[in-house]
């Protein structure tokens, strides 16, 4: 029986085996009439609003921690040596104070909150030596997505969770904790899953066997709402050069040899039809995957597609491969398993183009939680230290299925290309803002699940049950405006 695979996990090999790819149906050559209106924004778009998803709100807190490092394997000169190591290397208290704030993500999803769990600048406030123990007292301002139906049905509007504290449970000394304490913290992994790498996503203080110390201070509170503001891609910039390039990354939802019934080989096929009717067409030979092409109000339209089997051939070079589409695209589409947030190829500055706008589009599992911090990161400079500046990430905020890859792949990419051939606005009144994509993006999402099909299992059907799926971020300071 066929399932709707989730993208959150997966095996450890970067881009090995978990991207969407495209299909090999031919439709002929000519283009027939348009069929992906009902993907396109609406006619009386309405204008961007709140945080960029039009079913949650974003907003902006402090967690606040004490961490205690056992170093009681040291004398007490080491031990000294140690605390002043790290009261001089803030990179290393950022690494332990991400470790430490993971540990809070599923308690504070189940208050509603869902956080980014990049850690970004820490505020340290006491470093100091206690005995065996270095205890840090630090801060951290971060983002948190509320979504409005889940508050809803509290009764609560995203303005009364301002100045809310929610305190938390998490390991006093964060590191090595699968080594230190194997399952005794942790429930709901398969067995022989669990490893360092997600232990966090797994942690359980509560559990019966459970010794950890836990910190004596560890708590989130909502500060403010984040700024409303109406905002466009940066459609100018995407057509400057009278093309775009643009890339589509399909991977594979199982382990093991790739095949036909797979649920991201089935994606990737659906995708490269959609295109052909569309009117693109293959291009010449890429050096991976499928380059299609189609010009439109003088536009020319590239869309390099990688699929399943491409990335299986690559093997351990998928991240290289990722690496110069990144370097080399304007829009570029990840589909797959999110591997815990440890795609380490976005976190790096020299992966990026020098002063190219991007468009990114990180479709896995609780991506706004794990990617997006860690895109801006990579993209900050001294001009820009937001890293916002030059890319917008539409991200994922809950579990992602590959059965949805593809519809949500097909009507990003046709909603920005067609803002980009009538640069916002189309004679028909169509606006596309990101706030109208995104709404799209997500109201295409909601198909209900065929229930006649026998080999469907709809209990596996259910990617809106706690929130939505899709927002954008790093659009606050878009300056692009349609005339």
């Amino acid at each position: 029986m066929f399932s709707y695979k989730l993208s959150c996990m997966g095996p450890a090999v970067l881009l090995s085996l978990t991207m969407f790819g495209v299909a090999c149906s031919d439709q002929g050559d000519e283009p027939t009439e348009q069929m992906t209106d009902t993907a396109l924004v609406p006619v009386s778009g309405k204008a961007d609003t709140a945080y960029y998803s039009n079913l949650a709100t974003e907003l902006e807190g402090e967690f606040s921690a004490i961490m205690r490092l056992d170093f009681s394997d040291l004398d007490l000169e080491a031990r000294q040596v140690e605390r002043d190591r790290l009261d001089n290397n803030r990179f290393a208290l950022r690494q332990l104070a991400g470790l430490q704030l993971k540990l809070a993500k599923t308690q504070l999803n189940d208050e509603k909150l869902h956080l980014n769990l990049a850690a970004d600048s820490v505020t340290i406030d006491r470093i100091e030596l206690q005995d065996t123990v270095i205890e840090v007292e630090y801060r951290i301002t971060v983002e948190t997505l509320v979504t409005k139906k889940e508050l809803r049905s509290e009764g609560i509007e995203p303005e009364d969770l301002i100045d809310t504290t929610f305190r938390v449970k998490v390991a006093a000394d964060p590191r090595d904790l699968f080594e230190r304490v194997g399952s005794s913290c942790a429930h709901g992994f398969d067995s022989g899953a669990l490893r360092e790498s997600n232990f966090f996503y797994y942690f359980d203080p509560s559990q019966e066997d459970c010794t950890l110390e836990m910190a004596p201070l560890a708590e989130f509170r909502v500060r403010s709402l984040l700024p409303e503001k109406d905002t466009f891609p940066e459609y100018d910039r995407l057509v400057a050069d009278g093309r775009i390039d643009a890339a589509v990354v399909f991977g594979a939802a199982e382990d093991g040899p790739v095949h036909g019934g797979d649920w991201g080989v089935m994606m990737w096929r659906t995708f490269e039809v959609n295109l052909r009717i569309d009117g693109f067409k293959a291009a010449e030979e890429s050096a991976v995957g499928t380059r299609y092409e189609r010009t439109r109000a003088g536009l020319l339209q590239a869309i390099t597609v990688i699929s399943p089997y491409d990335l299986e051939a690559l093997g351990d070079q998928g991240s290289e491969l990722f690496a110069r589409l990144l370097k080399t695209n304007e829009i570029l589409f990840y589909n797959g398993h999110s591997f815990y947030g440890s795609l380490d190829v976005l976190g790096k500055a020299e992966n990026y183009p020098e002063d190219m706008y991007q468009i990114l589009f990180m479709n896995s599992c609780w991506s706004y939680e794990y990617y997006t911090r860690q895109v801006a990161k990579a993209r900050a400079s001294d001009a820009d230290p937001s890293g916002w500046a030059l890319v917008d990430v539409v991200n994922n905020t809950t579990y992602a299925y590959f059965v949805q890859m593809e519809a949500s792949s097909r009507t990003l990419l046709f909603n920005l290309l067609a803002g980009a051939e009538n640069l916002g606005i189309s004679d028909d009144g169509r606006r596309f803002s990101w706030q109208n994509i995104i709404a799209t993006l997500n109201q295409n999402a909601k198909g209900e699940c065929p229930r006649e099909d026998p080999t469907i299992d709809c209990r596996q059907y259910r990617p809106r049950a706690a929130h939505e799926m899709y927002g954008v971020s790093g659009v606050t300071d878009n300056k692009y405006q349609p005339n």
